[in-house]
């Protein structure tokens, strides 16, 4: 006897890539029930499971079937497992439970009950550079460009593992790029520097100085210039602090300055204030300042945080005296 296709799935991953999974995830559901589908997201730090769960047992009007986007993980107790366990023994048939979270441990209870009554998608570090190329690939076919190599390579580069600003740098590099059809190495670089001669680099170099006062004058001028785009802003902000990371590894391990220099993707003329940036960081900080942007991106996305409000935070945490942990 043939296994019923799963209803319930657990996705683990950042942001971007959990999209793009889940909008593979529900075009799989729209071929299953063939007819219009409901999608609804539930935080569990709002809304309690078993609410969550009684709504499954039902449908709205006129719909064939229904998605419930379960976030806030961390908010479920051990009760909570078993109620779960309990509906997925017997699943409504037309509702589909997708479980999204961007940190989870292989081992941990909600992964094992998962397992057995639906489907886990782990998403790796190469599921993450091909969920990029792809979709690097459809952004630049609609919108009639093509990207070259080095190009594409730069763009992974300064991305890294937050592929969740992905959407928001590539855009920005397409009206850059304006009538010519091709997005080209050396216009990423110009690109760049434009940015880096701007504001970025001086809030970047204030945050380095832990300079509060400054850091905050910088980010309102910036937030004023891009008061639709702080996510295009948040994604600028990672691709500096992210390169100077690299940059602040390969020193610790004693990497040639030239070399260091090539990987971190450092142009010769930005050099002398890339390195002065550099000696500024310790690597601990750099760290935990691209965690609080990582965080920053997910509750911002998930409707959590005021993107403004949240981003003069972060400022003031990264130019702290004593640099704060970001809790997940």
């Amino acid at each position: 006897m043939a296994k019923s296709p799963p209803q319930a799935f657990l996705v683990v991953g950042d942001p971007f890539l959990i999209e793009e999974k889940v909008k593979s995830l529900c075009a799989g559901m729209a071929a299953q029930i063939q007819g219009d589908l409901n999608r609804q997201t539930y935080y569990l730090a709002d809304t309690e499971l078993e609410r969550v769960l009684t709504e499954a047992r039902s449908l709205p009007f006129l719909a064939a079937g229904q998605i419930f986007q379960l976030r806030d993980l961390h908010k479920l107790k051990k009760a909570d497992l078993e109620t779960l366990q309990h509906y997925l023994e017997k699943p409504f048939p037309a509702t589909f439970l997708i479980l999204e979270t961007q940190d989870l441990e292989k081992t941990d209870a909600l992964v094992k009950l998962m397992e057995t009554f639906g489907a886990v998608y782990f998403l790796s570090a190469k599921e993450d550079r091909s969920s990029a190329r792809q979709f690097i690939r459809d952004k630049l076919k609609h919108a009639g460009k093509t990207m070259s190599a080095p190009a594409t390579a730069m763009l992974e580069q300064a991305i890294g593992d937050m592929p969740s600003f992905l959407d928001s740098m590539l855009e920005r590099l397409i009206i850059y790029a304006g009538t010519q059809a091709e997005i080209t190495e050396a216009m990423v670089e110009t690109f760049e520097e434009d940015w880096t001669e701007a504001d970025i680099f001086k809030l970047v170099n204030a945050i380095a100085d832990r300079r509060a006062e400054e850091a905050c004058t910088t980010l309102h001028r910036l937030l004023e210039n891009n008061e639709n785009d702080i996510v295009g802003l948040l994604g600028m902000l990672h691709w500096q602090i992210r390169r100077l990371w690299v940059g602040a590894v390969l020193t610790e391990e004693g990497v040639p300055v030239g070399e260091m220099q090539k990987k971190a993707n450092v142009f010769y003329k930005q050099a002398p204030f890339f390195m002065q940036q550099l000696r500024k960081f310790s690597r601990k900080q750099l760290e935990e300042a691209l965690e609080g942007l990582f965080q920053l991106d997910w509750k911002m996305k998930s409707g959590r945080a005021d993107g403004r409000i949240a981003l003069e935070t972060w400022v003031f945490q990264v130019t702290a005296p004593s640099p704060t942990s970001y809790s997940r």
